[in-house]
């Protein structure tokens, strides 16, 4: 007998047998496509909270720079707030609703929400119960996560606007304590807000989960 053959059994049952598997793995796929798309939805929610990490880690930079930026002298200072309130203005405009981060999430979740619909859906009989009951259990984890995720980029959003709008008030200030000569008083009003701004960052990293830098 040859050595294939006796591994294996014969030759034409285990073709049919890998063909049987294949058809079944198949059809579990298609009666089920929760389990087969549900990992790629829960790969793009991850992908939104690393762009929010990201938006952190680039607040965190600005901070840096400016603080290094206000030692140099009143007019690179004054040029670095302008650019920073830009700056800040580019992230929190991420985080809008037309924004890509929240478009983004805003597609997650109505993906999502259709599978857990058409799950729900499914006839008596084409899937077991306890099949559907596991499916739209983890379609409904995933929502949750997606609204946690919507809250956060929210709570971020309303909490750079408020320092921007900080911003502009300091940059005014500092612009006067320029003119009159006072560049240590308005060194000291930029660094007061970049504390103020540094204890926010710090603040949106601890509700995101984001380990300190």
């Amino acid at each position: 007998m040859p050595h294939n053959v006796a591994l294996f059994g014969r030759p034409g049952i285990y073709v049919a047998s890998v063909k049987v598997v294949v058809i079944a793995i198949g059809f579990l796929v298609l009666i089920s496509p929760g389990f087969a798309q549900s990992d790629p939805i829960q790969q793009d929610l991850a992908g939104v909270l690393k762009a929010l990490s990201e938006q952190i880690t680039h607040a965190d930079q600005l901070v840096a720079h400016l603080r290094d930026t206000a030692k140099k002298g009143p007019v690179e200072a004054q040029l670095e707030v302008t650019k920073s309130a830009t700056a800040l203005g580019q992230l929190a405009d991420r985080l809008q609703d037309e924004g890509d981060i929240m478009s983004q999430l805003r597609a997650i979740k109505n993906a999502a929400q259709v599978h857990r619909d058409r799950v729900q859906a499914l006839p008596k009989g084409n899937i077991s119960e306890a099949d559907r009951t596991t499916v739209l259990a983890k379609w409904n984890a995933l929502l949750q996560q997606a609204d946690r995720a919507q809250a956060k980029i929210l709570n971020m959003r309303d909490k750079l606007l408020g320092a921007i709008t900080e911003l502009r008030v300091r940059q005014v200030g500092i612009s006067e304590q320029l003119l009159a000569g006072s560049y240590e008083d308005a060194v000291r009003s930029l660094n007061q807000w970049l504390d103020e701004l540094e204890k926010l960052i710090n603040d949106l990293r601890a509700s995101l989960g984001v380990p300190g830098v």
